[in-house]
């Protein structure tokens, strides 16, 4: 794919030098002289203990030093980006996730959407939350929200860590910018999806900007995410773990939870949407009056434009519906290029399963039997061109053809999800990354392409058969789950009105 991650990449720092930084800092941790010691000395155990808590969270040096303790019985809530979760069996790290910025607020129906939540709880494998618990009980202070674990400047910490990398005997590649992305780039060579990163550390990235708006990831999996990443780091910088278990043991409730973009539709309310639909669809099949056939054409109009939506992803632009024949029909793909630049960069590969080509078929079938009766209520002054599709005004006497946009669509889009009109991008996003399916083909699908990225560049390596097939994997379940299937139209049946 044009987005290749190497591991081996410049900027990111060798397993031998996580291992020396690492066991440097670990090997002060167990000199308890320190503590009798100067300020300076203290400060740099508490940098020992921050650098190895920056490895194993993922998260920054400036949240990692507003590290909180929530002991979990706690009635007082810390609202710290990090907090150490106490209990009697195990710790826990909470990582408040990063959240895509909105501009407007909307409101959605609580039934059709995921349950979100705004932390991530992972397992303290590191055994790191004994280590903090140690040094406030040396300092004699006790555990609680508004305890403040590491007390020295971000100055006084960066040269200590400075002189940890020289004690390691590491070179100045060894960053204090380096090492908090550690972990992040371990997730995101290991998943192949950089907001699985940012979800998990709650670290932000300019790659994975647009893509938090369209993904609404499980906890549960980022979770077991997390435990496959930091055991495989672990096991590669040979470093030493108390245990690669633990996530079995956060609750089931939290693990249900979703963070990330708002108003993604649940698997089961997209079901229950479609299946409405289509007994909308068959409920006006029965018309007489032309407001009646108005009905139906629009309702059959909308089951084909969300079809579709939900096959190819496509962006919330006026006529989302294209020609047979800019289809090929031996890969079953097109182009598509919504809401696309003049660099072209967000034209991207669609593949259409076979349910979705028949129901266009069928409505293009529809729309010709009904262009061939030459009903003065179908003409329309401003067409310069055949439109692909449209729906029919029938109220207020004012006959006629209305463009397919989100504006027209709100009344079905109300009955339908109750969501916007996007909905179905974030939904499919999320969908597909459950699925498994390789984050590099998911951003294919999405038009997620940043400068250099674009499938038509001269470098990429996207195979067109290669991604048909695994559209064809992974899309097409998805598409059978959710209920849609082809339907044929009354009217191309011979039916007349």
């Amino acid at each position: 794919m044009a987005n290749q991650y190497l591991p081996w990449r410049y900027e990111s720092l060798t397993d031998q030098e996580i291992h020396n930084i690492a066991s440097a800092a670990s090997s002060y941790l167990n000199l308890p002289e320190l503590f009798s010691s100067s300020t300076e000395v203290k400060g740099f155990h508490e940098l020992a203990l921050l650098t190895l808590i920056v490895l194993w969270t993922g998260v920054s040096w400036e949240r990692a030093t507003g590290l909180r303790i929530q002991p979990m019985d706690a009635k007082q809530r810390s609202h710290a980006s990090l907090c150490l979760i106490t209990t009697s069996a195990r710790n826990f790290w909470r990582i408040r996730s990063t959240f895509p910025e909105y501009k407007t607020q909307i409101k959605v129906p609580e039934e059709s959407v995921r349950p979100m939540l705004e932390h991530v709880l992972i397992p303290d494998l590191s055994g790191l939350g004994d280590r903090v618990l140690e040094l406030l009980k040396l300092r004699g202070q006790k555990p609680s929200p508004k305890t403040k674990v590491f007390t020295h400047s971000a100055k006084q910490y960066r040269k200590a860590f400075n002189k940890l990398v020289q004690d390691a005997g590491e070179s100045e590649r060894v960053t204090w910018g380096r090492w908090e992305k550690v972990m992040f780039d371990a997730i995101t060579a290991e998943t192949g999806d950089v907001v699985d990163a940012v979800a998990i550390t709650g670290e932000p990235h300019a790659l994975a900007q647009t893509k938090c708006f369209y993904y609404s990831p499980n906890v549960g999996d980022l979770i077991d995410r997390y435990v496959n990443v930091t055991t495989q780091l672990a096991k590669e910088a040979e470093l030493p773990l108390e245990s690669n278990e633990g996530s079995h043991l956060i609750g089931v409730e939290h693990r249900k939870g979703y963070v990330g973009s708002r108003a993604c539709a649940s698997k089961p309310a997209v079901v229950n949407a479609v299946s409405d639909l289509k007994a909308r669809l068959g409920a006006t099949r029965t018309y007489d009056l032309w407001s009646d056939f108005s009905e139906y054409h629009n309702v059959f109009t909308f089951y084909t434009v969300q079809m579709l939506a939900f096959a190819t992803g496509y962006r919330a632009v006026k006529t989302p519906l294209f020609s047979l024949e800019e289809i090929n029909g031996q890969l079953r793909l097109t182009a598509l290029a919504d809401k696309d630049n003049e660099q072209k960069r967000k034209t991207r590969l669609s593949y259409l399963p076979d349910i979705v080509l028949k129901q266009l078929e069928n409505y293009e079938r529809h729309l010709k039997v009904l262009e061939a009766t030459n009903d003065f209520r179908l003409k329309s002054q401003t067409e310069t061109e055949k439109e692909t599709c449209f729906f029919l005004r029938s109220a207020d006497g004012r006959d006629g053809k209305l463009v397919v946009s989100p504006k027209t669509m709100v009344r079905h889009l109300d009955e339908f999800l109750g969501l916007p009109a996007n909905a179905h991008r974030r939904f499919m996003r999320t969908e597909l990354r459950e699925a498994d399916c390789p984050a590099d083909y998911v951003n294919a699908f999405m038009g997620h392409a940043s400068f250099g990225e674009e499938p038509w560049s001269r470098y990429s390596s996207l195979s067109s058969r290669q991604y048909r097939d695994m559209m064809t994997q992974y899309l097409e379940p998805i598409m059978e789950e959710l209920g849609f299937t082809p339907v044929a139209s009354r009217l191309a049946e011979g039916a007349s009105r």
